[in-house]
């Protein structure tokens, strides 16, 4: 069935190829973060291929990821200390 598809899709000329592409980026590596941001393309069909950009950070001492609110005291409301830094801009 796949090789009829095919064969006819060729045929008429309307075969679209299927790709996938990813790039990691280092954006940081300092102070034992390490930060890299993954950017992935993929076009499965369609008028255009889709991007997205995954970013994750690093704790170079423990290999696990770090969140924000690592980066923090317990008792402290980071979300609070962010959103007041970016208003001020």
């Amino acid at each position: 069935m796949l090789q009829k598809l095919t064969r006819n899709s060729l045929k008429n000329g309307d075969f679209r190829k299927y790709s996938f592409d990813s790039e990691f980026e280092v954006t940081y590596d300092k102070n034992n973060i390490l930060s890299i941001v993954n950017t992935i393309y993929y076009y499965t069909g369609g008028a255009h291929g889709m991007t997205i950009k995954k970013p994750y950070v690093f704790d170079t001492n423990t290999g696990k990821i770090a969140y924000l609110k690592n980066f923090f005291d317990k008792n402290e409301n980071y979300r609070n200390i962010i959103l007041g830094e970016i208003k001020k801009k």
